[in-house]
């Protein structure tokens, strides 16, 4: 029992042309660094894979009934399945890795915080009490010299969202 391969030339050749667009897609997008070498891996061989169907369908056919699964098309849909459980394994393995580094990142941003309070603190205890009229222009003399200081620029800081 080895599959005759009851495709027809129209679908074959669309499979094929789908399997290159999405290829050529893909490639496309990782030039473009749109697009994780890992899940593009994974787009470039479910690609190859369309394109392979296209071209020697029978193939696919006595693999299924070679392994035992006697409807073909069920082939495709294990395939499918493992091809999407991989994607997925890769989306929550990156996910988590982006969580971390945001915790990370916020951590550092609030210990610059506090170090860039303390010495705002520590000018503010060092200048003399004048006039009020002068302490505008002092604050923002102070707010440059913590910035020197410290290599943070305030107006470079942007709100997350």
């Amino acid at each position: 029992m080895s599959g005759t391969g009851n495709i027809s030339a129209e679908a074959r050749l669309f499979m094929f042309i789908c399997g290159l667009l999405f290829l050529l897609w893909t490639i496309s997008e990782l030039r473009q660094r749109k697009l994780l070498v890992t899940i593009a891996s994974l787009f470039v061989l479910t690609g190859l894979g369309f394109i392979w169907f296209a071209l020697v369908p029978n193939l696919f056919d006595s693999v299924a009934f070679a392994i035992g699964i006697k409807y073909p098309p069920l082939l495709y849909l294990i395939l499918g399945y493992f091809v999407l459980l991989a994607l997925i394994g890769n989306l929550a393995a990156r996910l988590s890795m982006v969580d971390e580094r945001c915790r990370r990142l916020t951590e550092e941003l609030a210990i610059m915080d506090t170090m860039k309070s303390a010495l705002e603190n520590q000018l503010t205890k060092q200048l003399p009490h004048e006039d009020k009229s002068s302490l505008g222009a002092k604050r923002s003399n102070q707010i440059l010299d913590v910035e020197q200081i410290t290599g943070l620029e305030t107006r470079d800081v942007k709100p997350f969202g």
